[in-house]
């Protein structure tokens, strides 16, 4: 049967979440032994109390339709519990709107808030799902990648360099899915004065509040100023820090107008949440002896955290991760660092995982994961974060030449405008004392430099890829690096040439290349499957001046 999607699906995609949980349930019924890290929730029972107060309300007839914005009981069960985390400021109930899960709670706040046009940013690494969530109100989500330096997270300068005119909003999530990193107080208070002066809305998506290996909840907008929440919907539930993601309920506290609009919205889509459930989720956050429950749940996910980072630390000291201070996530780089691949970091995790795995062996198990790009495509070079511009039209063209004293091959872009970024350069060094320089002028690559030869080889028929893309590569600035950075890549350096020597391969490490961007007519940058920086090609290069030995 023919099917031609609305152009309200047009630039939807499927959960790659749900997909990895479904082809380890697939794995699994086939026999295999899966670790599955997929979705994200907790791994714990229901606790005692709200799971009897389901019970109790189905058995006392309380299964019809509930009222559209949520039962009173959790409203205000709701509000008074989102009072007491933030020291007994006053929300009021009439603003909560409960709806089936945060992810419904999520989609009612960008519908509501969001047309075709707007942009909307979302810091990145980020939930697989915001984007697709800001698509369906028909506005263009702009992810904003975080700073490697700050566990990932954006700054106002940042944020500001990805706004445009049509910037209309700003999803924020503390503490972070996927990272675990967790935003301070002042970023927190920072970030919505730049939103209030642009008049941004912010969805300030706190699902993960209660689970901080810190002293008390995670640092929350409701510890701000009134003045800064005008134009703040936030959004909660009871799925992970009461390991009840199942009874599907989610909460949102909003401005009168925004409320309206999203409960009433709400009434032609789900209308309100299961009945059984709401009365579950009142009990969950009214009955003070759950408390009991959430401190010891949070208190085993601190213990798994000191387990992961101890032994990451201990086995793989090359593997960069963000230390998390939140959630129930560890999120790590693949690929970067003494040679490390995702095999070894699979072993890794499931050596912490399962006891019956001893350090150092080949585990014959499965392991399910989400990989970082699938939360926004945030490419590095090696630890020095860097994405890809695309642009349209002419390509530049390099001017390559050597130095005959030196052997030094160098590449300029020419006509290339700078962005804002990094001012300077960064040195790839591998083992053997190889350097490669990349020059970059506000950000964006604007010389090559071959400075110490890595090893050599002569590829009959190499041959340049086709690129997939054409754009420019760019690095952002650095507060504590200004102007150099050195980059210790600790993968071998490889340069392959054609046998009349015009055609340069530089590799960086031993990966194959997944996908190739053209920066200039003559110059191709390579990228691996884990979007690390994969080499080079340099094309049209000059014969070298007096010599043709090995350089």
């Amino acid at each position: 049967m023919a099917f031609k999607r609305s152009r309200n699906l047009a630039n939807l995609e499927a959960s790659k979440t749900v997909a990895i949980k479904e082809q380890a349930q697939r794995r699994r019924a086939a026999g295999e032994d899966i670790v599955d890290l997929s979705v994200g929730e907790p791994d714990f029972d229901t606790p005692r109390i709200p799971a009897e107060a389901g019970i109790k309300a189905i058995q006392q007839g309380k299964t019809h339709y509930p009222p559209n914005a949520g039962i009173l009981e959790l409203r205000a069960a709701a509000a008074h519990h989102l009072s007491l985390l933030s020291g007994g400021r006053p929300i009021n109930a009439d603003h909560v709107v409960v709806s089936t899960g945060a992810r419904q709670s999520l989609f009612n706040a960008c519908f509501s808030l969001f047309e075709g046009g707007d942009t909307v940013l979302i810091p990145a690494p980020a939930w697989v799902s915001y984007p697709q969530l800001v698509h369906l109100a028909r506005a263009q989500p702009v992810l904003v990648p975080g700073d490697a330096e700050w566990s990932l997270k954006v700054g106002v300068g940042e944020l500001e360099n990805a706004a445009d005119a049509r910037a209309a909003g700003l999803i924020l999530c503390t503490p972070v899915n996927p990272t675990g990193a967790v935003y301070t107080r002042a970023e927190l208070k920072a970030l919505l004065e730049w939103a209030r002066e642009r008049r941004l809305w912010v969805i300030a998506d706190e699902m993960y509040r209660r689970i901080h290996f810190g002293s008390g909840p995670a640092p929350s907008v409701y510890d701000l100023p009134d003045e800064l929440l005008e134009r703040v919907v936030v959004v909660t539930g009871v799925g992970k820090a009461y390991a009840m993601t199942g009874w599907r309920v989610g909460i949102a506290v909003a401005p009168p107008l925004v409320a309206q609009a999203m409960a009433a919205m709400q009434t032609h889509v789900t209308s309100g949440a299961s009945q059984p459930a709401q009365w579950a989720a009142a009990a969950a956050l009214a009955d003070e002896r759950v408390e009991e429950d959430v401190h010891r749940m949070v208190e085993t996910f601190r213990q798994r955290r000191d387990l992961v980072v101890a032994h990451f630390r201990r086995e793989l000291p090359g593997v960069e991760f963000v230390d998390p201070l939140g959630a129930f996530y560890f999120f790590f780089r693949v690929g970067a660092g003494r040679s490390v691949r995702g095999r070894a970091v699979g072993a890794a995790l499931l050596c912490c995982l399962r006891k019956d795995i001893a350090p150092g062996t080949e585990p014959d198990h499965g392991l399910c994961a989400v990989r970082g790009d699938q939360g926004g495509d945030v490419r590095g070079v090696r630890g020095y974060g860097a994405k890809i511009e695309p642009i349209d039209g002419d390509l530049p063209r390099v001017e390559f030449q050597w130095d005959a004293e030196t052997e030094i091959l160098s590449g300029v872009l020419a006509g290339v405008e700078p962005s804002r970024g990094l001012t300077g350069s960064i040195e790839l060094e591998d083992a053997k004392g190889a350097v490669v320089t990349l020059d970059f002028e506000g950000g964006v690559l604007r010389a090559v430099e071959i400075v110490v030869w890595p090893p050599t080889e002569t590829v009959k028929g190499l041959t340049p890829p086709e690129p997939g893309e054409q754009g420019r590569l760019i690095v952002p600035s650095r507060p504590s690096q200004p102007g150099i950075a050195v980059v210790e890549v600790d993968l071998p350096l490889l340069v392959q040439r054609s046998p009349d020597e015009s055609v340069l391969h530089l590799r960086v490490g031993n990966a194959r290349g997944h996908e190739w961007v053209a920066l200039a007519e003559n110059l191709l940058v390579e990228f691996d499957e884990q979007g690390e920086l994969g080499g080079f090609w340099l094309l049209d290069v000059p014969p070298f001046p007096e010599s043709e030995g090995t350089r």
